[in-house]
């Protein structure tokens, strides 16, 4: 008997649990279809509907429609690298004196000529320097003089002697011709006025050469100086104005020997420098190289000549055009990379060095290609999509997209040259198809001020209001409760008081057994027919 009642107890909690396990499974794929819902998930596949939008909502969203069209293509090497300044374009000056700095007329980034004033040194090499300038200057002059007054002298005395034996000549000849003179004095005298007139000649030859000699002495000693001067900062202005005034130049200035950019600066007023010391770094960036890293799978496709073209995060809108022109000879042996250099013009210096560059090098000629900006598409449900324009609003097109190439993508198929597609605004009209859908809900958030309000909800118990997300957790409230109802069903039914048949026998038995005192406190019995009944002997109970 007791095995019949367990096994029927068995049976009614396993007919519950069968009973609540498709209530369970229902309640979840009604939780889950709920918040699908909610989250507007639709099925995949090409949406033919049209998404129609007035002029007015066109303006508000800033939607740009342009046909699409096939553009160069080329296929190139995309890699990183930065900006250099060219090495033999960069120029440091330094002091070339010892002294010390009065001056400094240049700051950093400043854009200088040749020939520009940097700072201003007083120098004491440059006094002693201008000093010796000036002392070998008169020193060689007071010679010059010197031998031009000796030679003069000797010339008026030896004109002289031609003058004597000239008048001596023209006397002799005329008592000869007279006959009152001698030829042989005749002849002498004329001997004598041309040996005057040979050694007056010789020493205009002398004098001119000497004077000559001493010139070239003092002007290749002048300017020797003079190139020094000019070397150490001295303009040709300041030196002409020494020569002139007499007077030494306690102030000189270092100018730069070349144009461009101030890159560094070292100097400072009151810096005792020498010549070792450098006072500024000057680059010339109208010529710039773009450095980067190749890797070994790409080192195939490149060679020297390619073109290149540069792009940098300072400048997204400008794109930069150069050539490679140097190819590393060694990979490194860590990063298993080449390095590789392209040259670029840079003749507005908007590029500045250090900066860092995206480069593509292009290994082949260019092929045409669709090509959109990837904000023009959207990734919807496993595939993309652009929105082309049709009559009436905008369609949505399933596109297959390519390669990517800076801020545009490479559409292979499902756009035709031609197509108006939206460029821009595609993200806007997105929102249009799934508030068409029934998700409206989700463009619908909390202003800052409201969520600043002190009897504003925050965001996640303004989500657990919301009916599609508190679905769930009801139903497994009312799962729980029938639970309990049928266990309670279950526990009064295995407790619930039965008839118990047995023979006469055994209830004579019984009876016997039965004390007169437990007849007031114990439970008696009672044979009716073939039945034994129990009931209370207790005065106190109601029965």
């Amino acid at each position: 008997m007791i095995r019949q009642d367990t096994c029927k107890n068995i049976f009614l909690a396993a007919s519950c649990i069968l009973t609540l396990l498709p209530l369970v499974a229902s309640a979840q794929v009604l939780a889950q279809s709920e918040r699908g819902s909610y989250l507007g998930v639709e099925p995949s596949g090409q949406t033919a509907e049209v998404i129609p939008l007035s002029s007015l909502g066109r303006a508000s969203i800033g939607l740009q429609v342009a046909p699409v069209k096939r553009e160069p293509l080329p296929l190139q090497i995309a890699t990183t690298g930065k900006i250099e300044a060219v090495p033999t374009r960069v120029y440091y000056q330094h002091a070339l004196l010892t002294g010390r700095v009065i001056q400094v007329l240049v700051t950093p980034g400043q854009y200088v000529e040749a020939g520009k004033a940097l700072v201003l040194i007083d120098s004491p090499e440059i006094n002693q320097l201008a000093a010796e300038t000036l002392q070998i200057k008169a020193q060689l002059e007071a010679d010059i003089a010197q031998q031009k007054a000796q030679l003069d002298a000797e010339i008026k005395q030896a004109a002289t002697d031609v003058n004597l034996w000239e008048a001596n000549a023209k006397r002799d000849k005329g008592l000869f011709d007279e006959g009152i003179g001698s030829q042989k004095a005749w002849q002498q005298s004329n001997a004598q006025q041309i040996l005057s007139q040979s050694k007056l000649s010789a020493l205009k030859t002398k004098r001119d050469l000497t004077l000559k000699a001493l010139k070239i002495k003092l002007d290749l000693t002048f300017d020797s100086l003079s190139h020094r001067l000019a070397q150490l900062g001295v303009s040709p202005k300041e030196f002409s104005k020494m020569i002139a005034r007499q007077h030494t130049i306690l102030v000189v200035p270092v100018t730069s020997a070349r144009a461009g950019v101030v890159t560094d600066l070292k100097a400072s007023a009151g810096q005792s420098i020498s010549p070792n010391d450098m006072l500024c770094r000057i680059a010339d960036l109208r010529q710039v190289w773009a450095t980067a890293d190749i890797y070994e799978d790409d080192m195939a496709r490149i060679k020297v000549g390619q073109k290149v073209l540069v792009k940098v995060a300072a400048l997204p809108e400008s794109e930069f055009s150069g050539t490679l022109t140097y190819i590393g000879a060694q990979v490194d042996p860590q990063t298993r990379t080449l390095p590789v250099r392209a040259e670029l013009a840079n003749p507005e210096e908007r590029l500045k060095p250090d900066m860092f560059a995206d480069l593509f090098v292009q290994t082949t000629d260019p092929i045409p290609a669709i090509l959109l900006p990837q904000d023009a598409v959207i990734l919807r449900q496993g595939h993309h999509e652009a929105f082309v324009e049709v009559k009436g609003g905008f369609r949505p097109t399933i596109v297959q997209v390519g390669r990517t190439f800076g801020d545009k993508v490479e559409i292979v198929k499902g756009l035709q040259p031609g197509d108006p597609v939206v460029m821009r605004g595609a993200f806007q009209l997105e929102a249009e198809t799934l508030k068409s859908h029934g998700n409206a809900e989700l463009f619908v958030q909390a202003t800052e001020g409201e969520r600043s309000m002190p009897g504003s909800k925050e965001p996640e118990e303004q989500e657990n209001k919301n009916p599609g997300m508190s679905t769930s957790p009801l139903l497994l409230i009312v799962i729980v409760i029938l639970a309990f109802v049928f266990g309670f069903i279950v526990s009064t039914l295995w407790r619930r008081p039965t008839k118990v048949t047995a023979p006469n026998s055994t209830s004579e038995s019984y009876s016997a057994n039965l004390s007169p005192d437990d007849s007031t406190s114990h439970t008696g019995t009672e044979r009716t027919g073939g039945t034994i009944t129990t009931r209370s002997n207790n005065p106190q109970s109601g029965s």
